[in-house]
Order: structure tokens, then C-alpha cells, then sequence
């Protein structure tokens, strides 16, 4: 299982993602996998859950069939699945099943988009389990193969309600105001502590992923240096309250140039609050 996390913006689109790799049992394996592969030619990104090996092949064969992002959205209906058949083959024996998220730049329509699809093979072992862990399981069945746009914030795995309300998570009615350097993170967090088949399984590093009309940049957010190879991961107990505050905190460190008078710091600090302030 991986974490995540698609939010596309008026002027961006951004995927998060965990760094995590381990075994059935939950012992760690490693903590610094790139689980988001830019394909920067089609100005584009591929992430999945699933094996780890998936990905980066993956993604080689989305950027050698496609020659935009535009073509992806318009025949991945057609190719991507033949593609994760011929991925699955080569890697599982034909045994996979994956949710893939797909985001980019679309030029035609100058702005960026997230699509989500889901994918499991005939002879998946495992897509029974998967879909009885899942609190959408059954609505993912109707939709296999299916390339479905998300037009707001959206993840994998979704934590249940009473750990959001718990974590001050709140869901805004307009997706531009939320930072995601801030509440991408933050709803990672609710992710990681959110205990799935009796274990925990978001961890390592969370590798923001920002795609807009200049191009793709890549950069890790957060390193959870707690996650020790060799054992499970045991997120410690979290001070929702404080853990905000600290983000906060350190936003405000990175946007507050120094030398502003007070009318200006505080100005600067009411659109922060906001959401406004970039």
C-alpha cells in the first residue's frame, strides 16, 4: 500500500506521496522510494499503490506510447490497461492490482488535471482482499479501467471520518485554498496514523510532486526518521493542535521576508491564515 495524495489547483496540479516499502507482515524494507516517477516530456506524473517495481516501469511505458498528457486523457481508456497487463506480466507473473493516478499538464486546455483508475488483473490474488479493506471496494468494481478525472482533493487510502474530525482535517469548499505544502502534509499524517489490516503503513518520506504550464518540479517535505528499516512502522501519538501549529509555524518562517514593518508583517500574516499568501 501507498499514501496518495492529488489536489489540482487553478494554476497546479500536486501529488504526495509516501516513501515506504515493506513486506505483507509490515516490516519495513525501506524508507526513501520514489513512488511518484515524473515523465517530464509528456509533463506528467504516474503514481500507484501496489509493488514498488510497478511504478517506474510503469511510467517508462506511459512516456514511450503517449506524446502528451492531452493523448493520455484522451486514449488511456484504450492503452493503459494494456499496459498495466504487459507491467503486471513482466513484473507479477500477471498477478496485480493497483489504484493509478495520473496527473498533468493539459495543453489544449492550459490547466492541470488528476486522473485515477482502476486496475487488477484477471488472476490478481489479492484484489479480493484489497476490495474488502477498501471502504469503496465496491464502487471501485464498477469503475475498473475506467479513467475518471478528480476535480478536487482526493486520496488513497481515505482515512475515515472520526480520525479526520480528530486531526482538525477540515475539507474546504474551494480547493485553491488549500496549501499544499501544509494540509497535503497534514492529511498524510491522518493517513499515516490511520490503522489498515492491523498495521501502519504510510512512512519513510513525503515527496511533494508539482505540476504546472513551466514543467514538473520534485521535493520531499517531510522525513519521518522514526521508520527503522527492519521493523514495522509505529507512528508515535500526535498532537494534532501542536503538529498544525508547528507547520504553521514554519510557513510562516519561509513566506515572512525579514525587514517588513509590523503593518506589512501583519498584512502578510491575514492572507497565511488565509490561504491566500504563496
Amino acid at each position: 500500500m501507498s499514501a496518495i495524495l492529488c489536489l489540482p489547483q487553478r494554476d497546479a496540479v500536486h501529488v504526495l506521496v509516501d516513501a515506504a516499502v515493506y513486506r505483507r507482515d509490515g516490516i519495513l524494507l525501506a524508507n526513501n522510494a520514489s513512488k511518484c516517477v515524473a515523465i517530464p516530456t509528456i509533463s506528467a506524473a504516474v503514481a500507484c499503490v501496489g509493488p514498488a517495481e510497478f511504478i517506474p516501469m510503469f511510467a517508462y511505458h506511459v512516456g514511450r506510447v503517449f506524446n502528451r498528457f492531452d493523448d493520455v486523457v484522451k486514449y488511456g481508456e484504450k492503452y493503459l490497461p494494456e499496459i498495466f497487463d504487459q507491467v503486471a506480466e513482466e513484473t507479477r507473473g500477471g498477478d496485480a492490482s493497483t489504484t493509478l493516478y495520473i496527473a498533468g499538464w493539459l495543453q489544449d486546455e492550459d490547466r492541470g488535471a488528476a486522473y485515477c483508475m482502476e486496475l487488477w488483473t484477471d488472476d490478481s490474488s489479492r484484489i479480493a482482499q484489497v476490495m474488502a479493506n477498501s471502504r469503496n471496494g465496491e464502487a471501485a468494481k464498477a469503475i475498473r479501467s475506467k479513467l475518471i478525472e478528480q476535480r478536487s482533493l482526493c486520496c488513497t487510502p481515505m482515512p475515515g471520518l472520526a480520525l479526520l474530525e480528530a486531526a482538525g482535517f477540515a475539507i474546504l469548499d474551494n480547493d485553491d485554498r488549500y496549501d499544499p505544502e501544509v494540509d497535503l502534509l497534514h492529511l498524510m499524517e491522518v493517513q499515516r496514523h490511520d490503522k489498515i489490516e492491523d498495521g501502519y503503513w504510510v512512512g519513510g518520506k513525503a515527496m511533494l510532486t508539482t505540476i504546472n504550464r513551466q514543467g514538473i518540479a520534485q521535493r520531499v517535505l517531510h522525513h519521518w526518521k522514526e521508520d527503522e528499516v527492519g521493523k514495522p512502522i509505529a507512528p508515535p501519538p500526535m498532537n494534532w493542535g501542536a503538529w498544525h501549529a508547528a507547520r504553521q509555524s514554519v510557513k510562516v518562517a519561509e513566506l515572512v521576508p525579514d525587514g517588513l514593518s509590523k503593518l506589512q508583517r501583519d498584512r502578510l500574516l491575514k492572507k497565511i491564515k488565509k490561504g491566500t499568501a504563496r
